[in-house]
């Protein structure tokens, strides 16, 4: 078809009207006559990661947002609050976007209530270890499906150790009173309370 339409052209008819007669778009056939490109491609491309980026932000300033978010006076505040009071008292010159970006980097982003900065030495979780029987308990309410639309709860305390049940009561609602009791009967009668820890199972 761009040969025909260049063929007309030799022979005196316009490049406009041979596109009309043949349907070929006029742009077209310029840019394949012409070997127009609207880009180059790159052999070697970077990823935007790796360029440099003559805006970013400083090592510096980084952690200073870093120290904005974890100051105690915005600890129970969102990141949207905490950017907008910090910026009121004239702490943050960055963007909101910039700020949402090293808040979520750092895992600052969320529910941040009573929250810890963030380092590389997080805190261990507590751990009680029993390496005997009589050492350690735990205990918890679990839900029991009765007839029809009934509950039940099943208050339940095992040997950590032994994994065996030392004491369980099934009662029709959760009750504390009901719980200390089972618990005091089985206390008094089982174990050594010099050797006993209860934990409470979550």
């Amino acid at each position: 078809m761009i040969a025909t339409v260049t063929a007309l052209h030799t022979v005196g008819v316009s490049v406009a009207a041979a596109c009309v007669l043949l349907g070929v778009a006029r742009s077209s056939y310029y840019r394949i006559t012409r070997g127009y490109r609207h880009y180059t491609p790159v052999t070697a491309p970077r990823p935007q990661s790796a360029r440099i980026q003559p805006a970013a932000l400083s090592d510096d300033e980084h952690a200073h947002l870093i120290d904005v978010l974890c100051s105690p006076d915005y600890a129970d505040l969102s990141v949207f609050q905490t950017y907008w009071r910090a910026f009121d008292a004239g702490l943050l010159s960055s963007s909101q976007r910039t700020f949402y970006r090293v808040a979520k980097k750092a895992q600052l982003v969320g529910d941040r209530r009573h929250r810890k900065r963030v380092s590389g030495c997080s805190r261990s979780t507590p751990r009680v270890v029993a390496t005997a029987p009589g050492q350690l308990w735990s205990w918890d309410a679990t839900e029991l499906r009765g007839p029809g639309r009934q509950r039940f709860k099943l208050l339940l305390a095992i040997d950590v150790f032994s994994r065996f049940p030392v004491a369980s009561k099934v009662v029709p609602a959760e009750n504390a009173c009901a719980a200390v009791a089972s618990l005091s009967r089985c206390l008094c009668k089982n174990v050594t309370p010099d050797f006993c820890v209860l934990a409470v199972a979550v």
